[in-house]
């Protein structure tokens, strides 16, 4: 696929104790994005193995490719979803995560006009409390306007495919290591940058459960 795109979602945030009614709604979405725009490939980095996932899959989203990820971690399923992209550009929503309208044009559009990574805006769901979690969670993503983001939220990111490869997300104990990542991308000289605009509306878990999942 010459400059087409793969969106990843991941099933390890489902492990977690997202719903796979949620799951459902992020393939949906992602789906109903690459069918619109054409060229392109929706995957879904199964590292959280659920039979009731794969049954989803067959019965609702036959074109989506399933990559076999049981037993990675958060990141490594998601590395390996790009080893196996068929895009020259890579897109990331979580399973938990709903695009807003426009998020698949404002990534796809900051890749093409150079652009190494792309970060969105990450909020969670509800009032006044998803806003205050949003905060403690997501803070490093304020303020929401066009610049190097010193971390960015894998949830909602993207990425030219050779890039990624060639500056993978960093080994280590953390379940997520964004910050890393985004500071070898800084200091090679290719930021991630932060596209505002593209918003996604992450499930809001159980306070306690997500402070220290």
């Amino acid at each position: 696929m010459d400059d087409a795109v793969t969106i990843v979602v991941e099933s390890y945030t489902h492990g977690e104790g997202s719903s796979l009614d949620r799951v459902a709604l992020a393939l949906d979405a992602a789906r109903a994005m690459v069918e619109q725009h054409g060229d392109g490939e929706v995957l879904v980095a199964d590292s959280n193995g659920d039979p009731a996932l794969s049954e989803l899959l067959a019965a609702r989203f036959p074109t989506i490719r399933r990559i076999d990820a049981a037993g990675l971690g958060y990141d490594e399923a998601k590395m390996k979803a790009a080893q196996e992209a068929r895009g020259d550009l890579v897109l990331y929503l979580d399973g938990d995560c709903i695009p807003a309208p426009g998020w698949f044009d404002l990534h796809v559009h900051a890749l093409r006009d150079g652009a190494a990574g792309t970060g969105g805006f990450t909020r969670y769901d509800g009032g006044f409390l998803g806003a205050v979690e949003s905060v403690l969670d997501f803070g490093f993503l304020l303020p929401a306007g066009e610049r190097p983001l010193p971390c960015y939220a894998f949830n909602n990111a993207g990425f030219r495919r050779e890039e990624l490869l060639a500056k993978p997300v960093p080994t280590g104990p953390l379940r997520c290591r964004c910050y890393a990542h985004a500071q070898l991308m800084q200091r090679s000289g290719t930021p991630v940058r932060m596209v505002p605009g593209a918003r996604v509306r992450h499930e809001r878990q159980p306070f306690v459960r997500e402070r220290f999942r």
